[in-house]
């Protein structure tokens, strides 16, 4: 096989998950086989749902008034331009497999949004601020994926004889922003508590990415034998990379500090966070297994 791979630059933090760019990298073939473009769920939130169930593959009906069509795609740009994306590729004659993906949780992630969460949670004593929740986001239910979950699917994309379809993956679990920073604070057994009297426009939130709500994996459970992860077992895992993370990615902790630094520490507690990183990054060093 002759594979036409895009060149992508990466930092040596994002080059190590060699697993998934070995996958993501065979993007599409010269030979007539299959192109695999990875969608975000944002896709759904410039689109018309006309069900009040977890979100189905086939909930990306546009509107067909020019006007009702440019409001749903400014309310989000990405998701408008990735969807425009899926539909040029389904409409351009080639063989096809799309996954789409909700927010990520796992080692390497760039966005470092579990990891800036994770360190919220782990010195919630020393910041020793609230953990921002939104009542408009306290219960809403979404998905997230594990990444380990999003390499499985696009393999078992490659390995089957399915083409031109579109799956959704995510964990099975419906998964609020409240469960997902509790299971979290449990792993790292650092209690926490939230402030509610914020809303979505004056807090510091980072999920979830879309307002939709669940996606329905059942398609891709059925047609791929997709088989997602527990989200207890998938926290656990990724709180446990970015405690050795701590002490090996230099230049991305100290985003995710001064991240938290600039938005959530106060000049009271700032000084002893970064201190109680730094210093906890120097002692890791020694004795730590390679990531």
């Amino acid at each position: 096989k002759q594979w036409y791979q895009r060149r992508v630059r990466a930092t040596k933090y994002m080059r190590e998950s060699t697993e998934l760019f070995r996958t993501i990298n065979v993007v599409v073939d010269l030979n007539g086989f299959t192109t695999k473009y990875m969608s975000p769920d944002n896709v759904y939130d410039v689109s018309i749902k006309r069900h009040h169930g977890p979100t189905k593959e086939t909930d990306t009906e546009r509107p067909t008034d020019k006007e009702e069509y440019e409001t749903y795609a400014k309310t989000d740009m990405f998701g408008h331009f990735k969807l425009l994306a899926e539909e040029q590729l389904v409409s351009s004659g080639l063989n096809y497999l799309i996954f789409r993906a909700p927010d990520v949780i796992g080692a390497k992630d760039t966005s470092s949004k579990f990891w800036i969460y994770h360190m919220w949670v782990k010195y919630y004593e020393t910041l020793n601020t609230p953990i921002h929740m939104p009542y408009e986001i306290k219960e809403l239910v979404s998905s997230y994926v594990y990444l380990d979950d999003v390499v499985q699917a696009i393999r078992k994309g490659i390995d089957t004889d399915v083409r031109n379809e579109t799956f959704n993956i995510a964990f099975k679990e419906p998964v609020t922003l409240t469960t997902l920073l509790l299971e979290m604070s449990h792993v790292l057994d650092s209690p926490i508590k939230f402030n509610h009297d914020v809303t979505t426009d004056n807090s510091y939130h980072l999920y979830p990415s879309s307002a939709r709500g669940q996606l329905d994996i059942s398609k891709a459970e059925f047609m791929l034998g997709y088989k997602p992860s527990k989200l207890k077992n998938a926290v656990k895992k990724t709180v446990q990379y970015y405690e050795k993370a701590q002490a090996k990615f230099d230049s991305e902790r100290y985003k995710v500090v001064q991240e938290l630094s600039n938005n959530i520490a106060t000049d009271q507690t700032r000084v002893k966070f970064m201190g109680m990183v730094q210093a906890e990054a120097l002692s890791g060093r020694q004795g730590r297994d390679e990531l």
